[in-house]
């Protein structure tokens, strides 16, 4: 099925000022490029170190029988990820010079590929068109523990925003941000009232329910070989059962177009697609899946999302044959 010709003109990121005097790009950004060779043999081990002692991840906490408490920063370490390899010197005048001339630097993310949350905030800065200046967060070597990045982020979690000074973390609220500041409509995220609550409710049901049952189900063994739980595989089904009837004879999940909520729950149901969550149950869910897909593949889904939900799938498939 297609996406309607207003659906896509929405989605239209043409060049336009926004308030504060950033200008729009429509260029997309450039692919994210892989890691220097040393980096990436160094983020490489770390991923191999991970499959042969996952229950040394520190970021995963064990709740009820040992499993894991949702939080975003439970995700795998990448082997591929862009890094602006600056030093401090040059950074420190960049921001200088900007400063003199006025122009705002682009948005500092910290992230990593395969995180859900992340791909989810990377997709929207795409569609709003919001310049990013990615920053790896390897998690898996703790540089969420240092000292700096709790002091900017106390909860430690990822994706985390630095847009000149304004922290913000948690990639629902970061989602909202980019189209509240910056986008020139709020299509992504609607204004009236009755409208943007069935968008919050979509959200709040992706990160409650949806990803969620995801984590509960998937993670222990990604994270730990714990043998996957059949009582938390009923619930993750009941939960994809609820989001097919709220899917009945919608377009999209809260309209006739695209939203930050259908971001949000694509990037969640692209994991379960990748973990080979049988979906054929669920006629809905599968048609809107592909629509969203359809509608965000000018903006980074490859690329972005797909990239990282592969690498989750290949991590589970390591850990159960």
């Amino acid at each position: 099925m297609g996406i309607s010709s207003s659906s896509k003109k929405k989605l239209d990121t043409s060049n336009t000022p926004v308030n504060d005097g950033r200008k729009k790009k429509a260029n997309h950004p450039p692919p994210l490029q892989p890691l220097p060779e040393n980096k990436a043999e160094e983020a490489e081990k770390t991923f191999e170190r991970m499959a042969e002692s996952p229950e040394k991840s520190p970021n995963v906490k064990k709740v009820d029988e040992g499993t894991p408490k949702l939080d975003e920063s439970a995700i795998i370490s990448e082997t591929k990820v862009k890094v602006e390899d600056k030093n401090e010197t040059n950074e420190d005048s960049s921001h200088a010079a900007a400063k003199v001339s006025g122009i705002k630097m682009p948005i500092d993310l910290y992230y990593l590929t395969p995180s859900a949350p992340c791909r989810a905030a990377m997709m929207t800065a795409r569609i709003v068109g919001v310049e990013l200046n990615l920053k790896v967060c390897n998690i898996m070597e703790g540089d969420h523990m240092k000292e700096d990045y709790g002091k900017m982020n106390p909860q430690r979690t990822i994706p985390t925003l630095n847009d000149n000074g304004f922290i913000l973390w948690e990639s629902r609220p970061i989602m909202a941000y980019f189209v509240n500041q910056y986008g020139k409509d709020d299509s992504l995220y609607p204004k009236n009232p009755k409208d943007r609550a069935l968008v919050d409710q979509r959200l709040y049901f992706d990160m409650g329910s949806l990803y969620q049952g995801i984590v509960e189900y998937y993670f222990p063994m990604i994270f730990h070989s714990t043998p996957l739980n059949p009582e938390k595989l009923k619930a993750l089904e009941k939960t994809v059962g609820i989001l097919n009837t709220i899917l009945d004879g919608r377009t999209f999940s809260a309209g006739d177009h695209l939203t930050i909520a259908d971001i949000s729950l694509a990037v969640s149901v692209s994991n379960l697609e990748a973990f080979e969550f049988d979906l054929a149950p669920y006629p809905n869910v599968k048609a809107w899946f592909l629509r969203t897909k359809d509608a965000l593949a000018p903006f980074g889904y490859e690329e972005i999302n797909q990239t990282g939900a592969n690498m989750m799938g290949s991590f589970l498939k390591s850990k159960t044959g």
